[in-house]
């Protein structure tokens, strides 16, 4: 995880809303258990949007984003996608998405300030991003357009706030253009209930810190306000 200062949603963004959770019957099942810590949104789109994305996942840290993605291109045919990463994320490996229980796919490394997905086979049907996080919506989004115009399907996954519950990169922003929006949940630090925070165990004044258990866990509402008396 790591957290950019002063990121702020386009203002061009209209005002959405997600309708009640639902379980949605067009989604792929997954062989993973997400049943107790997922919820499923289906999304309210103004007249005047376009749909970009196919799936977006978002949730705190420990939720199961790179496991879900990973469990996801089990549903797709052999070499009919890709995978990239920002190349700000160094944690477990350079050229793979890595899970917090080891689980790995092979990955592209991106430029997180430039992404630039260069020309894909036609072979290539589906685009998936990890860490969308990292990215910025105005840098990502157009990138995403084009190849969505090219007829590809689009899924990523990412945190949706930082450990001080700001809108933290391009997931937040990107959930409003999908057909499904679906959020993880993980198990609080603090009581053992649903976490949907993500909280720093140390200080830190940098706002930029790539860690995962060792700088970072998860934690419900009542105990993230906890920590910040």
């Amino acid at each position: 995880m790591a957290e950019r200062e002063g990121f702020e949603p386009s203002m061009t963004l209209l005002p959405y809303r997600f309708s009640k959770p639902a379980r949605s019957t067009t989604l792929p099942p997954l062989q993973g258990d997400f049943s107790l810590n997922t919820v499923y949104h289906t999304t309210t789109i103004p007249p005047c949007y376009t749909l970009t994305m196919n799936i977006v996942v978002g949730g705190p840290m420990f939720s199961g984003k790179t496991t879900w993605l990973i469990e996801y291109t089990k549903k797709l045919q052999d070499n009919s996608y890709v995978i990239y990463k920002p190349n700000l994320d160094t944690r477990y490996a350079t050229n793979a998405i890595v899970t917090h229980h080891g689980q790995s796919l092979p990955a592209t490394n991106i430029n997180y300030l430039n992404p630039q997905i260069p020309k894909l086979g036609r072979s290539i049907k589906t685009i998936l991003f990890d860490e969308l996080n990292f990215f910025s919506f105005n840098t990502l989004f157009s990138e995403i357009q084009r190849q969505n115009k090219l007829g590809r399907d689009i899924v990523g996954v990412g945190l949706l706030f930082d450990s001080k519950k700001n809108p933290f990169g391009a997931t937040l922003p990107l959930s409003k253009y999908v057909h499904a929006f679906i959020e993880l949940f993980s198990i609080c630090d603090g009581c053992g209930k649903k976490a949907n925070h993500s909280y720093r165990k140390i200080q830190l004044k940098k706002q930029i810190a790539i860690g995962a258990s060792e700088i970072y866990g998860a934690c419900c509402e009542k105990c993230w306000a906890d920590l910040q008396r």
